[in-house]
């Protein structure tokens, strides 16, 4: 059974979501998340995050660069996706395209092609047609640039 919801008043608010963002990187999103299910919204969640700012609690560039190394380097995942998915936490601009770029691009291409090998040995029974097809898309839905992808497969083709 789960425990009914304790809304905090502001201080407690800014006490708990400092407490988070000391143990954890979060965005400005995140918070402001938090704090609505905790019912401070309006002037007092924009108190807040000012507070958390000056403190050091919240910075995007740090996030970015943070959540990039994270889904780069545990879940594998392209810049594209990573890209689309900063901007579901409303973080655009130069901290992400900063972020993005800090990517080492020959691991990157590795990591691609480990990927592609990885995969390509699961598939059975099919043509070299509809192998390459389905690591195309399997290379895009993690977020890989297309161009890269043809790279890295014409490289495994040609050895």
């Amino acid at each position: 059974m789960r425990k009914p919801l304790v809304v905090p008043d502001e201080r407690q608010a800014l006490e708990r979501i400092a407490s988070r963002c000391a143990k954890s990187e979060l965005c400005e999103a995140d918070v402001r998340r938090k704090l609505a299910e905790w019912k401070q919204c309006g002037d007092a969640a924009d108190r807040i995050v000012e507070h958390l700012r000056a403190g050091g609690f919240i910075d995007d560039a740090r996030f970015c660069r943070a959540f990039v190394e994270d889904k780069w380097r545990f879940n594998r995942w392209g810049k594209i996706k990573i890209r689309m998915a900063l901007q579901q936490k409303n973080l655009r601009g130069p901290e992400v395209e900063e972020a993005l770029e800090d990517v080492d691009i020959d691991e990157y291409r590795e990591v691609l092609a480990a990927l592609l090998q990885e995969r390509g040995r699961t598939l059975r029974d099919c043509s070299d047609y509809e192998r390459y097809q389905k690591l195309i898309r399997f290379a895009l839905g993690r977020g890989f640039e297309a161009d890269i992808i043809k790279e890295c497969l014409s490289e495994e083709i040609d050895s």
